[in-house]
């Protein structure tokens, strides 16, 4: 897992907003089996910040 950190986003709609980027690399290589990840099942708690609710 990768991050250049928390960002400010411009959206269009007035205020930028807070925004991290995160590149996450998986690899199976513990067999032949298929496996899903389900990236709605991450969570994120960045040190000094309250929790957010995720988004999509």
């Amino acid at each position: 897992m990768a991050t250049l950190g928390v960002r400010e986003v411009e959206l269009g709609r007035g205020e930028p907003i807070p925004a991290l980027h995160v590149r996450l690399v998986a690899s199976n290589d513990a067999g032949e089996r298929t496996w899903t990840l389900d990236t709605r099942d991450i969570h994120v708690q960045l040190a000094g910040r309250p929790p957010r609710a995720q988004s999509s």
